[in-house]
């Protein structure tokens, strides 16, 4: 009943990982900072590990830059997991510290079913995050949650900086000079006007 997907991803990366022999039980998510980045892909139960010949991750990572991350997971109720009490078969979003290498007390941001969406405003620069459950399918073998993670518009450039200020369109109405003696003809300037070649 403690198998969230932060303390899913110590044990799999921290000291002595359990489960460490699979490495493909884990998957870092790392957006950017710029946006126009997603992820797309099957997340399985915790439970399903030994039983992954598609080598589908147990836990998302989304990397924030920070050492307090995002983590995503499927709270598939079987196995050792049987006797989850809360989010049985969804999706869970957890948030914890220290990169999720050590101990760090994980706080539940989620419990998502299949169609629900989750959005972190402001994600990175002012930019936002959101994941959504594509499906959930508890009859396939292993069962599995199918989950998009987009970090702001996929029509984004992910190398264009988005925090810069557009360029300043020129004023259409005249600009007065201030002074007689401008190159201007008669003391305001036009668009045209004043401008060395």
């Amino acid at each position: 009943m403690c198998f969230n997907p932060s303390k899913n991803y110590q044990l799999s990366q921290g000291h002595g990982g359990w489960y460490n022999d699979h490495t493909y039980d884990t998957k870092t998510f790392a957006t950017g900072v710029y946006g126009g980045t997603s992820w797309l892909g099957q997340i399985i139960g915790i439970s399903d590990y030994k039983n992954n010949q598609n080598h589908r991750p147990v836990v998302v990572k989304i990397e924030s830059g920070t050492s307090t991350d995002l983590f995503v997971g499927y709270n598939k109720a079987s196995g050792i997991n049987k006797d989850t009490a809360d989010a049985r078969n969804q999706v869970t979003i957890t948030q914890a510290g220290n990169n999720g290498l050590g101990y760090s007390q994980s706080w539940l941001k989620a419990k998502l079913a299949e169609g629900d969406t989750y959005t972190v405003s402001n994600w990175r620069n002012g930019i936002d995050l959101t994941i959504h459950v594509r499906e959930i399918n508890l009859f396939a073998e292993p069962s599995y949650a199918s989950v998009f993670m987009t970090y702001g518009d996929q029509n984004m450039d992910p190398h264009t900086k988005q925090s810069e200020e557009p360029a300043k369109v020129p004023s259409l109405s005249p600009i007065d000079s201030g002074s007689d003696d401008s190159d201007c003809g008669d003391g305001t300037c036009e668009m045209t006007e004043g401008l060395e070649s």
